[in-house]
């Protein structure tokens, strides 16, 4: 990963260490373009969050507060990956992807691999989910 903006870092830690303090987040990763180190000045920043309950989790999105003010909210989903895309008054545009803990597991499901293809940053993988899924690309045809 390329160095990132200080506002874009900045805001990548808070919620890293946000995330660090939750049991239930099994793992945090920081993929789209700025993965990718391909980041324009329009791009919005793609954070996947691995969680024991998705329902749970997005149930109480209070926490998106204290990462700054939230002027909208859209929802959306993506096969098994569920978003809340926010754009902040600074002008910072996030999309939170949820997923169970599940969604790396092995085998790969095609679309998580094709995720992890485009480019993740592992940002928090305490049971080591995130880097087992990138050692199986390493090793497929």
């Amino acid at each position: 990963m390329t160095s990132l903006p200080p506002r874009i870092a900045s805001f990548i830690e808070a919620v890293r260490v946000w995330a660090a303090a939750r049991p239930d987040v099994h793992g945090l990763a920081l993929v789209g373009s700025y993965s990718r180190g391909k980041a324009t000045p329009d791009s919005d920043v793609d954070l996947l969050f691995l969680v024991e309950d998705v329902d749970r989790f997005l149930s109480d999105m209070r926490w998106t507060q204290s990462l700054g003010d939230p002027t909208r909210m859209e929802a959306e989903a993506w096969g098994d990956v569920r978003s809340i895309r926010i754009w902040y008054r600074d002008g910072l545009e996030v999309e939170f992807s949820v997923a169970w803990k599940t969604w790396a597991g092995l085998p790969l499901d095609p679309g998580s691999a094709q995720i992890l293809r485009d480019g993740i940053v592992a940002l928090l993988d305490p049971r080591g989910i995130l880097k087992a899924a990138e050692q199986c690309l390493e090793v497929a045809p």
